[in-house]
């Protein structure tokens, strides 16, 4: 009985973990895109035309 108790504390836990971690990464992805496009710009040099740059952002937001 104990081991059973143990095995759903667990699982309950591993949820509410999983939980926390989604509505971090859900409040902050477009905060996240956008450092993943100015990571891409600068591994370019610094530089990028504007419309692939928007592109890029996009993908990034939503991925």
């Amino acid at each position: 009985m104990s081991n059973e108790k143990d095995k759903l504390i667990g699982l309950i836990s591993f949820g509410l973990l999983i939980t926390v971690i989604g509505f971090i990464l859900l409040f902050f992805s477009v905060n996240l895109g956008f450092s993943l496009a100015e990571n891409w710009i600068l591994n370019r040099g610094g530089g990028a035309d504007t419309s692939k740059y928007l592109i890029v952002i996009e993908g990034s937001i939503y991925k």
